[in-house]
Parts: C-alpha cells; sequence; structure tokens
C-alpha cells in the first residue's frame, strides 16, 4: 500500500512538471521576438504606452543577468532619496542604480515618471533648500539623458481646425504623446510643435502620418 501511494504521487508530481514546463515553453514562444523592458520601482505604476508590445522585467532578472543591453528600454518609477542622489553622482550602490548608471553608460534608453521622484509629494511644505537641491539632482538625471515623463493634463494650445484653414497646436504639460492624445491633434492641427525630448509612441506616429500631420520639434 505504501509502495503504491508513492508511485501515486511520483506520478503526480511528473504530470505537474511536465505541464508547468509545457506552459513555459508557451509562455517563451509567445514573447520570443519581443523587446524587453526594465521597470525599476513597480510595474504597476508603468503608462501601457512606455511598455506596449515589450516584455516587463523587474530589477529581479537584472540581478541575475547582469547585462543592460538585454533591455530596450529602463523605466524608473519609484526612487529614494539615497538611490537618487547616488545616480546623479554616478554612484553604483545597489542593483537599481548600477542598472542606471550601466544604462547611462552602454546607451540604453532610460524613462523616468515624474511621481517616482520621492520628494515632489513635499513641495513647499519643508526646507526650500534641502528641496532644490534634490531638484539638482533631478536636473542632473535630465543631462545625464534620463527622460522624465510628466504626470500632468495635456494641453493642446489651438482651435478647433476649420475646412480649409492650416492650423498649428503646441503641445503643453506632457513629454508622452499616447495614440489618444495623437488622435486629439490629428482633429485639431495639421502642424504639431512638441518639446524637445518629448516621446511619441510608434502607434501615435502612425496616427500622425496618416493624418498628414507635420511633426515640429522645439
Amino acid at each position: 500500500m505504501h509502495d503504491s501511494m508513492d508511485e501515486l504521487v511520483r506520478l503526480v508530481t511528473e504530470q505537474v512538471l511536465a505541464a508547468l514546463n509545457n506552459e513555459n515553453k508557451l509562455e517563451d514562444a509567445r514573447n520570443e521576438g519581443k523587446k524587453k523592458c526594465l521597470v525599476l520601482g513597480g510595474a504597476e505604476d508603468i503608462p501601457k504606452a512606455l511598455h506596449q508590445d515589450m516584455i516587463l522585467l523587474d530589477v529581479k532578472d537584472y540581478e541575475s543577468i547582469q547585462n543592460i543591453l538585454r533591455y530596450s528600454r529602463v523605466v524608473i518609477t519609484k526612487l529614494t532619496m539615497r538611490q537618487l542622489a547616488d545616480i546623479a553622482a554616478g554612484r553604483p550602490g545597489d542593483s537599481l542604480t548600477c542598472a542606471v548608471c550601466q544604462a547611462l553608460l552602454q546607451g540604453v534608453e532610460i524613462l523616468m515618471l515624474e511621481s517616482a521622484a520621492p520628494h515632489r509629494q513635499h513641495a513647499g511644505k519643508g526646507s526650500t533648500a534641502f528641496y532644490r537641491m534634490l531638484e539638482g539632482y533631478m536636473n542632473t538625471l535630465q543631462v545625464f539623458g534620463v527622460k522624465l515623463i510628466g504626470c500632468d493634463s495635456v494641453m493642446l494650445n489651438a482651435p478647433d481646425k476649420k475646412q480649409g484653414e492650416p492650423t498649428r497646436c503646441e503641445v503643453t504639460g506632457t513629454k508622452l504623446i499616447t495614440e489618444e492624445i495623437a488622435e486629439r491633434l490629428a482633429k485639431k492641427a495639421q502642424e504639431v510643435v512638441v518639446p524637445a525630448g518629448t516621446l511619441i509612441t510608434p502607434a501615435a506616429m502612425d496616427v500622425l502620418k496618416e493624418a498628414r500631420v507635420k511633426l515640429i520639434r522645439r
């Protein structure tokens, strides 16, 4: 009886492991060829437009691989003040700061949500000098090449498009143009002015091209 039970457990275990292995193979097949996005801080906060058609991986994946060129993009969604200071100083302390420093050195695109900055929620509440020092770190990251993605509402400064009249629209309040924003732009203008460093998703670019909207970067 005991031997029969052991055999049953062995057979069930083999079947479960085989099923898991098949599931992993199917997942690998689905993800084959997709670009990888390294998310530093938490994937729940990342806008869909920043990882469309990409595989999201966290810092544990970087720790196991130790190769920043594995990723097409790095997105920072949350930082501590120490991590912010370390990156600004070029000081690779923990795995997160090491990943960012390596991405900067090897030319991997880095995006950072404004909400990732830990001090922004305390604006105007405490020491102005201390806040300015932290903002200085933020400015340093942008000088290094980190693209800051704003969370403000998007302003499309232009009247509604009129038949036969060329119009120009200026985008403010965001560093990311998504497909939804592009559709709004296409309805308003034939020329769109966007700030330098603004990220335009592939889907948004397709919308603008199809609508024959001219992009002007400043």
